[in-house]
């Protein structure tokens, strides 16, 4: 199960990346798009799975689902519905020392969602996040073998969010593109991604896992 949620963990450093870049009220869109993001692909990939407020999710042939909807769904509740697994989800698995102090990657995903204090209606997304090429790679086949350089996944991602936590609506557009590398190791790129139309760059995150 550890291993196999290991491809969220690299969502959420990128979440935070992706933040820090941003204003405030814009960061707190994009943290709410990602952990939306983040907490479907847990929901995907536990067993068994688990449905969130307002998330439709269609399988993929590997680890990454073909897509997720979102149709006025809850940031909020998405807590309760992972705590399914008591505690919550325990990735287990460790990040380089460049993000550690940056991320609780060790912890929970439920905490991770608590910290930011969500009550009914702050965060709701409308959207999707579509799988256009990749991302056929198994789960068996990342937990077994420290050689990710054959998994690849180019990412779409089309959210509007809005609720309480914001004055207004904000548009996330643009493309992920998660390649694999040696010794559990993932490159992550963002492609031409948007908010509100404004168009912003971040540097590619490397990030290291734990064996």
């Amino acid at each position: 199960m550890r291993k196999a949620l290991a491809f969220i963990i690299v969502l959420l450093v990128f979440c935070c990346s992706v933040s820090a870049s941003l204003g405030s009220e814009k960061a707190v869109a994009v943290e709410g798009a990602y952990d939306g993001l983040i907490s479907s692909m847990a929901a995907y990939l536990s067993e068994p799975r688990i449905t969130l407020q307002g998330v439709n999710v269609v399988n993929g042939d590997g680890v990454v689902p073909s897509l997720i909807s979102f149709v006025r769904s809850d940031v909020s509740t998405y807590a309760g519905s992972l705590s399914f697994f008591g505690a919550g989800v325990n990735y287990g698995v460790g990040v380089s020392d460049a993000y550690s102090d940056r991320t609780q990657t060790n912890g929970l995903l439920r905490s991770h969602l608590n910290k930011h204090g969500y009550n009914a209606g702050d965060i709701i997304l409308d959207g999707s996040v579509r799988l256009d090429r990749g991302g056929t790679t198994t789960r068996l086949e990342m937990s077994s073998n420290p050689d990710w350089r054959g998994f690849r996944a180019d990412i779409t991602i089309s959210f509007m969010v809005t609720g309480a936590m914001l004055e207004h609506g904000y548009v996330i557009e643009g493309t992920l593109v998660v390649q694999g590398m040696t010794e559990r190791r993932v490159t992550i790129s963002a492609e031409n991604l948007k908010v509100n139309n404004e168009v912003f760059d971040i540097e590619p995150i490397t990030i290291v896992f734990g064996s």
